[in-house]
């Protein structure tokens, strides 16, 4: 007569825990990368709102020659990623600047500062950024902004 043999039905724990680490590693490096990308993802908002002003302060230069008395259509504008905006101290014919306070992105972005800077009339414009209260904003900020204080 033959012997029956029993069919291995299932994995064997070694398998398990090696499948559970291999997880575990990914899970590890994908979702702060994720983060990362979401609070990416949430500039957007700030930075839209900075080519906004960016477009009313070159309306106002267009019709007045100047920037010196610029200010914001919506001075008390606000949103969800938005604390605040307003215009830069220095004001004159041919310099001007924009500013977005960030805040809802996370306890590492919020309160730091993103503007757009003219000094050439509105031709270019320069974008810098300011450290809130965390270390992140750098590394959120697009690559052609500078870390230079928002004047």
């Amino acid at each position: 007569m033959h012997a029956m043999r029993k069919v291995q039905a299932g994995f064997t724990l070694i398998e398990l825990l090696i499948v559970v680490a291999i997880v575990g590693i990914l899970a590890a490096v994908a979702i702060p990368a994720y983060q990362d990308y979401t609070k990416k993802a949430k500039l957007t908002e700030p930075l839209a709102k900075l080519d906004e002003l960016k477009l009313q302060a070159m309306e106002f230069f267009t019709t007045n020659g100047g920037f010196t008395t610029f200010s914001i259509a919506d001075p008390t504008y606000s949103s969800q990623y938005v604390a605040s905006v307003n215009v830069g101290a220095t004001m004159n014919a041919t310099t001007a600047s924009v500013k977005a306070v960030i805040g809802g992105i996370d306890a590492s972005a919020n309160g730091a500062q993103l503007c757009l800077v003219t000094s050439d009339s509105g031709k270019t414009w320069v974008g810098m950024g300011k450290e809130g209260t965390g270390t992140k904003i750098k590394s959120l900020m697009p690559k052609s902004f500078s870390t230079t204080d928002c004047p």
